[in-house]
């Protein structure tokens, strides 16, 4: 038994040092097995799932107009991300999220779609479970709006862009040495100071009525490991 917790200490002592996860059994006959995780440090995701805007829009005095625009505003989400591991909790990564939601309410109806793209740092959490991870990311990129609209048989066609900030949290779950299904939870943050029309024009937004962009998302995905 002595020898067995020996070999025990040893072997996960080893596996720290190589930053690579250790599964190790302890049988009733005295006897270890050992398996060692390959650690592969490049993965490409994909997720979808829904999102809840909280941010203001811009008043713009129609009070028709503006109960439109301050309706629902939960929307579809689609992201996708690449990620490199330069160490096993450590990682850079490139984002993109998608999202769209709409308001209808008689024959006025308010589309809104925002875009999101850039680069983030990634954290590796392991869990008591060697296949259970929470990975925790925070970045800042390039943020678009567009919002097309048809009010009182007229219609608008705006968009603006700026630069947002994402946080967010995930559970990783490894299903295989090739998949990891993911569920996660984000913050996207930004405000809008100007908007261009279509037609050419440009407008500034007061100070205290810049478009709010900031929204909580929740997503479930895949991320595939080449």
């Amino acid at each position: 038994m002595k020898k067995t917790l020996f070999v025990f200490f040893l072997f996960l002592f080893a596996g720290k040092l190589s930053g690579q996860d250790t599964i190790v059994i302890i049988t009733d006959s005295d006897t270890l097995s050992y398996q060692e995780i390959e650690y592969q440090p490049f993965r490409i995701g994909l997720n979808i799932g829904g999102g809840y805007r909280f941010g203001k829009s811009y008043e713009t005095g129609n009070s028709g107009f503006d109960h439109l625009a301050d309706g629902t505003k939960i929307g579809f989400i689609f992201g996708a991300e690449a990620t490199y591991f330069f160490f096993n909790n450590l990682g850079l990564g490139l984002r993109y999220n998608y999202f769209g939601y709409s308001n209808n309410e008689e024959s006025n109806t308010l589309n809104f779609k925002t875009s999101y793209i850039g680069p983030s740092l990634y954290g590796r959490i392991k869990l008591g479970n060697p296949n259970m991870f929470l990975v925790p990311s925070v970045g800042a990129g390039y943020m678009r709006e567009r919002q097309s609209s048809t009010y009182d048989s007229q219609s608008i066609d705006i968009k603006g862009n700026t630069i947002g900030m994402m946080a967010s949290v995930s559970f990783d779950f490894k299903i295989s040495n090739g998949a990891i299904i993911s569920i996660e939870a984000a913050y996207m943050g930004g405000s809008l100071s100007k908007w261009k029309e279509k037609n050419g024009g440009n407008f500034t937004l007061p100070d205290n009525q810049k478009e709010g962009l900031s929204r909580i998302d929740l997503k479930i995905g895949i991320k595939l490991l080449p």
